[in-house]
């Protein structure tokens, strides 16, 4: 899993974490106003 800052995504990830289990092929993600 990774996190990007939408206003910089071109910057990469500022964090990475791998999960102990499979992530379903229709997982997106979201974005959070509030950080």
């Amino acid at each position: 899993m990774v996190i990007l800052d939408a206003n910089h995504v071109d910057e990469g990830p500022i964090a990475k974490a791998q999960l102990p289990h499979r992530v379903p092929y229709g997982f997106h993600g979201w974005f959070e106003n509030r950080a």
